[in-house]
């Protein structure tokens, strides 16, 4: 009984690290973005699409895609232990269904690669028709 309570007590424990890394590296992404390239389904994205593209923040928890003259916002949760890293995001203008996708955060680029639908990626190729890569610049 003493055994398992220690590890239930260490599960606990460990749980609430992972929670306090989330949050710590969710706190070191907070800020503005410039979008370096938007591939969907492995190809560039078109271009009407990314020329109305603003930019991009990060604040709160949440991930705000300026486009033209609106906001695009989802909620952002992220597990950072994972390998690789993963995020999922819920926009609030939807039926707030996660888009499940990945991160890193390479040479001061984020990337994230995420499905439109469907399952999460498993590499940073976002090749899957429903996936979509975005390499977000250094912020400014």
């Amino acid at each position: 009984m003493r055994n398992a309570m220690g590890l239930l007590a260490m599960v606990f424990f460990m749980g609430g690290i992972q929670a306090q890394d989330a949050a710590k590296v969710l706190k070191e992404l907070e800020g503005t973005y410039e979008l370096k390239s938007l591939m969907v389904g492995g190809k560039p994205a078109a271009e009407e699409m990314t020329k109305e593209l603003k930019g991009i923040e990060i604040k709160g928890g949440e991930l705000v895609i300026k486009l033209g003259a609106r906001d695009d916002t989802a909620k952002m949760s992220i597990d950072p232990t994972k390998k690789p890293a993963t995020i999922d995001l819920t926009p609030k203008n939807d039926k707030g269904e996660a888009r499940l996708g990945i991160y890193k955060v390479e040479k001061g680029e984020l990337t994230i690669v995420f499905a439109r639908k469907g399952d999460r990626p498993t590499s940073f190729e976002g090749k899957g028709e429903d996936e979509m890569k975005m390499v977000i610049a250094k912020k400014k």
